[in-house]
């Protein structure tokens, strides 16, 4: 397969960063070359050398990189950016705290693109059951994502309000028209094992963060707050 534009939302956890690239980088970018890496890292949670510390080992994985440094966080805005810049037909957008458990195959992959109705291809998989559901969401979970999709969904999604949650519900209804000629599919099949796992959870729950949505938008608390 051809290079791929990577995209990727991150905080400032260099350890959980690097984690996530070194599986990544295992499992599949040997096979599977990034063309650019995009990432955007919120000012939250770490220090400032632990942001510079993010920034390093990012570049330290690929030759072309593009950091975005809001003053504010903002995951939706992060989204809407990073899904504004690839220019490869396909490309895989992840967040920082997710790991690769195993090599995934090209050939599947390269299968499930060639349907021109699909628009994103899950490799968060889940329970078999819930891979069993006719109509699967269509999210910011770690997806390939189609091109023209993202640039579809980034040029009407609201940089204030969850960007999962405006693909549905009518959360954001001109989002919802712009890209409903898409559908999203889980990558492999019903007996494909689970593909790409959180580890950002386990780092949460040793800080009592918790991810609340007020308003339609997300916001992280820690400990009693």
């Amino acid at each position: 397969m051809k290079p791929i534009d990577l995209t990727m939302t991150a905080a400032r956890r260099p350890d959980l960063l690097y984690t996530t690239l070194s599986s990544f980088s295992t499992n599949l970018f040997s096979r599977l070359p990034v063309r650019t890496f995009f990432i955007n890292i919120d000012p939250i949670w770490g220090s400032m050398e632990q942001a510079a510390e993010t920034e390093r080992i990012a570049r330290s994985f690929f030759g072309s990189v593009l950091v975005r440094t809001p003053e504010t966080p903002s995951y939706a805005g992060a989204v809407k950016w990073l899904w504004s810049q690839p220019e490869t037909d396909w490309f895989l957008h992840l967040e920082d705290d997710w790991i690769l458990s195993h090599k995934i195959s090209l050939r599947m992959l390269q299968r499930q693109m060639q349907n021109s109705s699909t628009g994103e291809i899950k490799i968060a998989n889940w329970t078999r059951l819930r891979r069993r559901r006719k109509t699967i969401d269509l999210g910011v979970f770690p997806v390939f994502v189609r091109t023209s999709f993202a640039r579809a969904a980034s040029a009407h999604m609201n940089a204030d309000l969850d960007p999962d949650k405006q693909f549905r519900n009518g959360t954001n209804p001109n989002l919802e028209s712009a890209v409903s000629k898409w559908r999203a599919v889980h990558f492999g099949n019903l007996f494909t094992k689970e593909t790409a796992i959180d580890i950002g959870r386990t780092w949460r729950d040793k800080r009592g963060i918790e991810k609340r949505i007020v308003d339609g938008i997300s916001v992280w608390t820690e400990g009693n707050s």
